[in-house]
């Protein structure tokens, strides 16, 4: 909020009008007050008092002093104003007030607070004042408090005036919910806060903005769900958009919370990593990971986010989500070469198996050796028995499942695969037995066959 929301000028003047001799009763009006818990209730009426006038001396002299503060000449209102002053004694409670009055108008004006402060308490501290410009004057001194950090005395004094004010406008609750929070006191703000949007159709986007911001912070999320739409009905800005989407997402309806961000980011508004990043994530959990995986994509060739291992990590879960596997192991090569350790390599190399690119898988895996820093280094080697026994290398894949046999975490299938391996291994050892025999037999003299085909006749 602005420095102070004082009367302005002419008005002031106007009301110094009525201060002359003549006038009337003044009655307070119907009183409402601000407890602790933040929320304004009603109270009695104040009684009835009559005031002294202005007389003509002082009258000419505060004349004076506020044409001079309407045309901004503070010299010649100060001037006006030191002279009455300097006959305080001379003057009744009513002028010595609307003196200490104009001196905190133009004190604040000149954004002096600390001085406008004391004027202000001055003036009331005179009680010559009618009710109305006593209020003026509370209201006012309550703002200054604020602008100063007295903030107890901001709300003991906006109490004040709430006691007194009849049908307090909703500008003042905001003023007070923000006094509040200026305190730290974020639970007491939240009364006058709702007070201040509720009593008017059309609030300001500063209200509707601090009632939501309070809403989440007190974790209400029910209820900051039409404060957040409504913001964005009214105010279609990115930072109300975002605020939607979280607050759905907190009251677990994902699919509204990807709607609000896909809205945003179909106006152009998503700029920053998080917030791509965010929407992509919205797209995989909603199991829509193709569209995901096309917002990533393209940020990633527009430069507007980082191509990180992790961003290109998200890209390659995309691109498996939506069945693209030939995207996802390029989008996992870029990650795993980024990386500052091998786990990527080895996702790569699960794409590769699956692709049945065996050699890959076993290149993917010794890179993923040498960067270390594997969670299941058990899982390395399974999968590089896996390539090997694929490609018939069955010596190479029986060291590998071997040492995959000495990690708790792949022990048994590592165990059941080295028995398909040793299997192999045997087969193989009795073919090649045989074959021996074989040959050895089609050698021998005594069938009275030749070992030399040469020897075969036509």
């Amino acid at each position: 909020m602005g420095a102070w929301h004082g009367l302005g000028v002419t008005a002031f003047v106007l009301a110094l009008l009525v201060g002359v001799p003549g006038l009337g009763p003044v009655r307070g009006a119907a009183a409402q007050g601000a407890p602790d818990d933040g929320t304004p209730r009603a109270k009695p009426k104040p009684a009835t008092r009559r005031l002294e006038g202005v007389r003509p001396w002082a009258y000419e002299r505060l004349q004076r002093a506020h044409a001079a503060l309407a045309g901004g000449d503070f010299t010649a209102c100060r001037a006006a104003l030191d002279e009455l002053q300097r006959n305080a004694e001379q003057l009744n409670d009513h002028e010595r007030a609307l003196t200490w009055q104009t001196y905190g108008y133009v004190q604040a004006s000149q954004e002096d607070y600390a001085a406008a402060v004391a004027s202000f308490e001055r003036s009331l501290a005179a009680g010559g004042l009618p009710e109305a410009a006593q209020q003026d004057v509370r209201f006012n001194l309550a703002q200054l408090y604020v602008q100063v950090k007295r903030y107890d005395d901001a709300i003991d004094t906006f109490r004040v005036w709430f006691e007194a004010a009849e049908d307090p406008p909703a500008s003042a609750y905001y003023l007070l919910a923000m006094t509040y929070v200026q305190k730290d006191e974020h639970a007491k703000a939240l009364a006058p806060a709702r007070l201040a949007v509720s009593k008017t159709a059309e609030p300001k986007e500063a209200w509707l903005q601090l009632l939501l911001s309070l809403l989440i912070e007190q974790e209400q999320f029910a209820e900051a769900l039409p404060v957040a739409s409504r913001l964005v009905a009214r105010f279609p800005k990115k930072t109300h958009w975002l605020q939607l989407s979280g607050v759905h997402s907190r009251l677990g309806q994902h699919r509204e919370a990807l709607g609000a961000l896909e809205a945003a980011y179909e106006q152009g508004m998503l700029t920053s990593q998080d917030e791509v990043v965010r929407l992509a994530q919205l797209y995989l959990f909603n199991q829509v990971p193709y569209r995901g995986a096309e917002v990533l994509a393209e940020a990633l060739r527009a430069k507007r986010i980082a191509g990180s291992a992790e961003t290109w990590e998200l890209l390659a879960n995309a691109w498996l989500q939506a069945r693209e596997r030939e995207r996802a192991r390029l989008a996992l090569e870029r990650a795993a070469r980024l990386s500052s350790d091998g786990e990527l390599w080895m996702r790569l190399a699960q794409v590769q198996l699956d692709q049945e690119q065996w050699a890959a898988a076993r290149e993917s895996l010794g890179a993923a050796l040498r960067k270390g820093g594997l969670k299941n280094p058990g899982q390395m080697q399974l999968l590089l028995g896996i390539a090997n026994a694929s490609e018939e290398r069955w010596h190479e894949a029986r060291a590998a499942f071997e040492a995959a046999q000495h990690h708790d975490a792949t022990r048994k299938v590592a165990s059941q695969w080295l028995a398909s391996v040793d299997g192999e291994l045997a087969l193989r050892a009795e073919e090649e037995r045989i074959a021996g025999a074989s040959a050895e037999h089609a050698g021998d003299p005594a069938t009275g066959e030749s070992a030399d085909p040469r020897d075969v006749t036509e």
